[in-house]
């Protein structure tokens, strides 16, 4: 089971006050790359301007402008505490300063502080209401905090503000494709590339939204593009691992995975779908191993916890696996797999009443459950109730899909079981 999904990219510009750089100079970071894009155009000027701010690094600032800048500085070398203390001054010299504003928004998104985020941008926005950027970064903020729809209608003002935004149309594509609204999704990142041809972020988000279609074919062209133009895109080789997955090469998709592991070292979601792979491929103590750096990073992933006990459940850690499954269900106590994964754990441990228990909730749900069914059968096989045993092995069958392989050997057990009993009284 994979867990699939989006990205978008934050903005954030840079105002310079110093002798020979333009007067401003907009910043992305896209896919973790930083690009300038100054108001010239110039490379000449985009040198200069990241000249200064290394300058900037050696010298102790006293204008809001220099504190700004040093703040910019650090955020590019990743120092984000330093960075958001910088601007924090230089918002305290000039509360007016929208810049500062916007640019201490992305400081914060980058230390997953969103509810600040959305306030700086508010803040931004009541100083200029016609700041695109802010509208796209609250946007950004608000999308991690699931506040789709206002993160939506926060996108869809900053294109208005500025229908040449190729950034802003492939980030609302990105979130589309999470509301499943995939050819919407597709349209709008079609827009940002005719805008801007070299937006990788664009063909990332385009090929995920294929991949939701499992249009795998179509995907696999634009993953390719998203990589000759930006090999250093984690996300790019994420998707790249998806569509191997959707095409069963799981060893290639495990490659990728590791690329944009490395590339990315802080990427929970491509090690916890590393982990699913290895699952696929029967691996399980390296699927513990990513499953492990999965909860290092995102100690509230409910998947992870269950699809770690599962592999351990596999390797007979049964103790372990029933742990990982109870912490799975205080994260999401509606997770049926979970319910069916600890019941089939006290199976192997011989503990069927207990079981039932747990398959009983796993079934009520999801009332589609084969596999529930089935180990309900089995536990009340075990337990000598086999009328009921028998009922809900053929349930299994019934409600099964095509993946799903019925037990027809304790079934049969069942059968004859009854059928002796009836002969003998």
């Amino acid at each position: 089971m994979k867990l699939i999904i989006h990205f978008t990219t934050i903005v954030f510009f840079a105002f310079l006050s110093v002798k020979s750089a333009t007067s401003q100079t907009a910043i992305h970071i896209v896919n973790g790359e930083i690009e300038f894009y100054c108001e010239s155009k110039s490379e000449t000027k985009n040198k200069e301007a990241i000249a200064n701010y290394r300058y900037f690094l050696g010298i102790e600032p006293v204008t809001d402008s220099e504190f700004h800048n040093r703040g910019l500085a650090k955020t590019l070398l990743g120092r984000y505490d330093e960075a958001l203390s910088d601007m924090n001054k230089a918002i305290r010299l000039n509360p007016e300063f929208e810049l500062a504003y916007i640019n201490r928004a992305f400081i914060e998104v980058a230390l997953e502080r969103y509810k600040e985020a959305v306030a700086d941008c508010d803040t931004a926005i009541t100083i200029n209401q016609h700041s695109a950027i802010a509208y796209h970064n609250r946007a950004k903020a608000k999308e991690n905090l699931e506040q789709y729809k206002d993160a939506l209608s926060d996108y869809n003002e900053a294109i208005e503000l500025a229908p040449g935004y190729s950034l802003a149309y492939s980030n609302r594509g990105g979130l589309k494709a999470v509301l499943n609204q995939f050819e919407g999704s597709i349209s709008d990142c079609n827009e940002a590339i005719r805008l801007d041809s070299m937006n990788s972020h664009a063909y990332v988000n385009r090929g995920h939204a294929k991949i939701c279609q499992d249009r795998y074919t179509e995907a696999e062209l634009d993953i390719r593009k998203a990589i000759n133009l930006d090999s250093q895109n984690s996300k790019a080789y994420f998707n790249s691992a998806l569509i191997k997955a959707g095409f069963n090469r799981h060893q290639e998709a495990v490659r990728d995975y590791d690329k944009a592991i490395e590339l990315d070292p802080k990427f929970a979601e491509a090690y916890y779908n590393r982990g699913v792979e290895n699952i696929i491929l029967n691996k399980f103590e390296k699927a513990i191993e990513s499953f492990n750096e999965t909860i290092k990073r995102d100690p509230q992933h409910n998947d992870a916890y269950n699809n770690r006990g599962y592999s351990r459940l596999k390797i007979k850690l049964y103790k372990e696996a029933l742990r990982d499954f109870d912490t799975s269900i205080v994260i999401n106590p509606q997770n049926a797999f979970a319910f069916n994964n600890r019941g089939n754990v006290r199976l192997r441990l011989k503990q069927f009443k207990l079981a039932l228990p747990d398959l009983e909730k796993s079934i009520l749900l999801d009332s589609t459950n084969a596999y529930a069914y089935n180990n309900r059968g089995y536990a009340y096989y075990k337990l000598e109730q086999y009328n009921l045993a028998i009922s809900n092995y053929d349930k299994a069958i019934n409600v099964g899909g095509a993946d799903f392989i019925p037990e027809y050997k304790y079934r049969d057990e069942a059968t004859k079981k009854i059928n002796k009993s009836s002969k003998t009284h």
